[in-house]
C-alpha cells in the first residue's frame, strides 16, 4: 500500500526566472494522508489540513497546523471524530476564523460520514457537523470534495452529487443533488453558488434554487470570485472569465504560455499558475496578461494545495514513493544553496519478540498479534546523526484496516559510517484475520529525516521481513516464556547470551551465516555467557538457542 504524507515549499517570489535552495527541514506530524488544504490570515500566516496516525494502531486523527513564512511549525492540533478522520480542503471565514471539510470512518464508531467544522486560528472547535452518516461498509455520497464560504457568510460543503448549506453558527439550510459529479464550490456573483461539475457550471440562488448552468467540454475545475466582480473559471486548459450575466468575458488557452495542467489560485488580484510537473509558477492580472513566471528545482511530489501571503507561495503536496517524511524549502533568487550530508540508511530489520494470541472478545480465526521490531541503521553521511524517524507498517490487512507506526528517535550520537541496533516499542496487530496456522506476517519498515533533514539518498531506506506464526499462546503461556537478552547488537567482536532465570542454563547456542552454514556452536553454562566473535567478518548472522523449556533464533550484526 501506498503511504501519502505530505512535502511543504516556502518559495520567496521576485521577478527572476530561476530561483534555487537556501533552505530545507525534514518535518513530520503527518503519516498517511498528506497535506490536502493550506490557507492564511490577514498576518501572513499559514495554517494547513490533513491527517495523521499516532503511535497506537487504528488511531488516525485529523490535523491543523500553523505555520510562518520562514517554514517554521508553530503548533499542531489533532482532531478525533472517528477511528479516522480525514481533513480534505480548509476556507477562511470573514470573521477570522477557518471551515475544514473532511470525512471520518472507522470500526469502533461503525460509520462513514463527511465532516465540516469551524475553528478558530488557536485550532479550538467552535461547531462541527457529521454529512449523511452511513454504516460502514454502506456506499454513501458523503465524500468531501471542496468547502466554501460565500460573501454572505454561508457555508458549504459538495461530495460527489450533493451540495449541503450551512449557516455561520452551523445550522443546516439546504441540499441540492445534482446529475453529474461536482469538483469545486465557491461564492458567486449576486449572492448566488457557482458549482463545478462534470458538465460544466451550475449556479445556483441563496436558496438553493438552481438559476442558469453553463456547458463545457471539460469539467469546472476551479472557481473563483474576482475583485471587479467577475468570475474566474478553470476548465480543462482554459481560463475563462464571466461577468454577473454569465457571459464569457475573456478566455486563455494556458498551453500558449506552456501552463498545461495548471493549478490555479486568486490572490489578491492576482491569478497564480503552478504546473506541478516542473514546479513552475506564473502570475498573470485580471485580464489574463503574463506579469511573471519563473521555474523552481524539479521535485518528485504531488502538488494537492498552494496558498499566497505576501510575497510568500506555500504549497502543500505528497511525495510519490514510499516514504513519509516531509520537508521544508524556500527558493530565492540571492544563489545561496544550502546541501545537507545528513543520510541514514536501514540496513536490516528483525524481531526480538513475537507470538499471537486470541482474546476472548474477538471472533474465531481473529487472532491479536504482538512482536518487538529492531532496526538496524547505518550513517552513510558524513554528519553525526542525532535523531530519526522510524516508520513502519503491515501489508496484511484485518478487518478494521492496518498497522501504521511511527516513532521519533533523539539523543543519538552516530558517527559517518557507524551502525548501530534499535529496538521499536512492543507492537501488536488487534483484530487481524488469519485463516489457518502455520501463518506468515509481512512487516515493513522505512526511516527518515536524519538530523530533522532530508535524507540524501532514499533508495536504502526501506526494507521488509516476515514472521511465522506457528499457533495462538495463553496468557499464561506469554507469562511463563522464557526471554532471551543478546547484547551487543550490532557486536563488534563479541556478544552476551542473558537468561531471565535458570531455565536457560545447560542449552545449546548455535550461530549460523546467512547462507545457512554454522560457523560457531556451544554450551551456556550460566545465566550470562560471553562469545567471543572476533574472527567472524562483518555482516548478519542467524543465532539459534535450544533448551529444554523453550527455543530461540534470532540475528546478530558483526561490524
Amino acid at each position: 500500500m501506498k503511504i501519502s504524507l505530505y512535502i511543504l515549499f516556502v518559495l520567496s517570489l521576485s521577478n527572476a526566472l530561476s530561483q534555487t535552495v537556501n533552505f530545507e527541514k525534514c518535518y513530520e506530524p503527518l503519516f498517511n494522508s498528506g497535506i490536502h488544504g493550506i490557507a492564511h490570515d490577514t498576518s501572513g500566516y499559514f495554517y494547513t489540513v490533513g491527517s495523521s496516525v499516532e503511535n497506537v494502531e487504528f488511531s488516525a486523527p485529523g490535523i491543523f497546523t500553523k505555520i510562518n513564512q520562514q517554514g517554521n511549525f508553530l503548533f499542531e492540533k489533532y482532531y478525533y471524530y472517528s477511528d479516522e478522520t480525514y481533513f480534505r480542503d480548509i476556507k477562511p471565514t470573514q470573521d477570522g476564523n477557518f471551515i475544514i471539510g473532511g470525512n471520518i470512518s472507522g470500526c469502533d464508531f461503525g460509520i462513514s460520514s463527511g465532516l465540516i467544522l469551524k475553528i478558530n486560528p488557536n485550532g479550538d472547535t467552535l461547531w462541527a457537523r457529521q454529512i449523511n452518516p452511513q454504516q460502514i461498509g454502506v456506499i454513501a455520497d458523503n465524500q468531501c470534495r471542496s468547502v466554501a464560504v460565500l460573501p454572505d457568510g454561508k457555508v458549504i460543503f459538495v461530495s460527489d452529487t450533493t451540495l449541503y448549506a450551512f449557516n455561520s453558527t452551523g445550522d443546516s439550510l439546504f441540499t441540492f443533488l445534482s446529475n453529474e459529479h461536482f469538483t469545486t464550490v465557491s461564492g458567486g456573483l449576486d449572492s448566488t453558488i457557482l458549482c463545478g461539475n462534470q458538465q460544466g457550471l451550475i449556479i445556483l440562488n441563496s436558496s438553493g434554487q438552481l438559476v442558469n448552468q453553463l456547458y463545457f467540454i471539460s469539467p469546472v475545475g476551479y472557481i473563483s470570485l474576482l475583485q471587479d466582480s467577475t468570475a474566474l473559471l478553470l476548465t480543462s486548459n482554459t481560463l475563462i472569465k464571466i461577468d454577473s450575466n454569465f457571459n464569457i468575458l475573456n478566455q486563455l488557452d494556458l498551453s500558449t504560455i506552456n501552463f498545461s495542467n495548471a493549478d490555479v489560485l486568486v490572490e489578491s488580484g492576482t491569478i497564480w499558475l503552478r504546473k506541478s510537473q516542473d514546479s513552475a509558477f506564473a502570475a498573470l492580472d485580471l485580464n489574463f496578461q503574463l506579469i511573471n513566471s519563473f521555474s523552481t528545482l524539479a521535485s518528485s511530489v504531488n502538488s494537492n494545495s498552494f496558498a499566497v501571503a505576501d510575497t510568500t507561495i506555500m504549497v502543500g503536496g505528497s511525495e510519490l514513493d514510499v516514504k513519509n517524511h516531509c520537508y521544508l524549502k524556500t527558493y530565492s533568487t540571492s544563489g545561496n544553496t544550502t546541501y545537507y550530508s545528513s543520510d541514514l540508511a536501514l540496513t536490516d530489520v528483525g524481531f526480538d519478540t513475537s507470538y499471537v494470541t486470541h482474546p476472548s472478545s474477538l471472533p474465531a480465526n481473529v487472532y491479536e498479534l504482538i512482536f518487538v521490531c529492531r532496526l538496524t541503521i547505518t550513517n552513510t553521511g558524513t554528519d553525526t546523526i542525532h535523531s530519526f524517524y522510524a516508520n513502519a507498517e503491515s501489508y496484511l490487512f484485518g478487518p478494521c484496516g492496518n498497522f501504521k507506526y511511527w516513532k521519533e528517535f533523539n539523543n543519538l550520537n552516530i558517527a559517518p559510517g557507524q551502525t548501530t541496533s534499535l529496538a521499536i516499542d512492543t507492537l501488536n496487530e488487534y483484530g487481524m484475520y488469519i485463516p489457518h496456522f502455520p501463518f506468515t506476517y509481512q512487516f515493513c519498515s522505512w526511516v527518515s529525516c536524519p538530523n530533522n533533514k532530508p535524507d540524501r539518498n532514499t533508495s536504502n531506506d526501506y526494507l521488509c521481513d516476515t514472521i511465522v506464526y506457528e499457533a495462538p499462546v495463553g496468557i499464561s503461556e506469554i507469562q511463563n516464556e522464557n526471554p532471551v537478552h543478546i547484547y551487543p547488537n550490532p557486536f563488534v567482536s563479541e556478544i552476551t547470551i542473558q537468561f531471565s532465570d535458570e531455565n536457560g542454563i545447560g542449552s545449546e547456542y548455535e550461530i549460523y551465516s546467512i547462507y545457512g552454514k554454522k560457523v560457531l556452536s556451544g554450551p551456556c553454562y550460566d545465566n550470562e555467557t560471553n562469545i567471543n566473535l572476533s574472527s567472524l567478518s562483518s555482516g548478519v548472522y542467524m543465532i539459534n538457542i535450544l533448551g529444554q523449556k523453550f527455543s530461540y533464533s534470532g540475528k546478530i550484526i558483526k561490524l
